[in-house]
């Protein structure tokens, strides 16, 4: 696998997957991983968290200059495009089972503000913490988290049209850590910016919300 190591073949098994009878490193991956020892996995690893993660770029000349020497022939290194901010307004389906919600929110504002839409659209009170989850760039998934988690960047700086979503992406909304509503949100429409719009718009709606709190409900209906 990409000359750092070997796979050598087990005895089928009927029925079973791939069987593997030994890994090891080749003479080329020692090298590799003896000349790259001292870069931290934590300043490597694509899933680290944002906010402590060298630029990609910096990272990529730094692999380049060490590796050079032995290919002389190395001129240029890819590198990655910048992520843009999309001003547009953002439609999106939010399911909660098979009841859903469409709201349209411009790109500007943030993910707590959408977490509020979101929980508006649903009749739900907004006491409780709550996360987003959705893949980045690298198909590696990331979570922004409520303010109070102290978990940087938290909701009220990330905005929406910050996210790397295209028509048909999807993202996990994670609400109240102890009932784990779980909303499914679905980029349908990525639309020019309307200036009447400045704020989250439900425009349309299908099914009932089921009730918040259903326990409470029903005490208050036995009262």
């Amino acid at each position: 696998m990409f000359g750092l190591i070997s796979v050598e073949n087990g005895e089928p098994e009927t029925g079973k997957a791939w069987s593997i009878g030994r890994i090891f490193r080749t003479p080329f991956g020692d090298a590799l991983f003896s000349l790259l020892s001292d870069i931290s996995s934590d300043e490597i690893e694509l899933w680290w968290p944002r906010e402590n993660r060298r630029d990609e770029t910096a990272m990529s000349r730094e692999f380049q200059s060490r590796l050079q020497p032995f290919f002389p022939e190395w001129r240029e290194t890819l590198t990655l495009p910048e992520t843009t901010m999309r001003d547009g307004l953002h439609v999106f389906k939010v399911s909660l089972g098979r009841v859903w919600r469409r709201i349209a929110i411009p790109g500007e504002m943030t993910l707590e503000e959408m977490s509020e839409a979101i929980l508006d659209a649903f009749d739900f009170d907004n006491d409780h913490l709550h996360l987003f989850r959705y893949r980045n760039r690298f198909d590696i998934f990331e979570e922004v988290k409520h303010p109070y988690m102290e978990e940087s960047p938290p909701t009220a700086e990330v905005k929406v049209g910050e996210l790397p979503l295209r028509p048909g992406s999807m993202l996990e909304y994670l609400f109240d850590f102890g009932d784990n509503w779980l909303f499914e949100v679905r980029l349908e429409e990525l639309e020019p910016m309307n200036p009447k719009i400045r704020k989250p718009v439900m425009i349309d709606r299908r099914g009932q919300a089921p009730p918040q709190y259903p326990n409470f409900d029903e005490e208050c209906d036995e009262d």
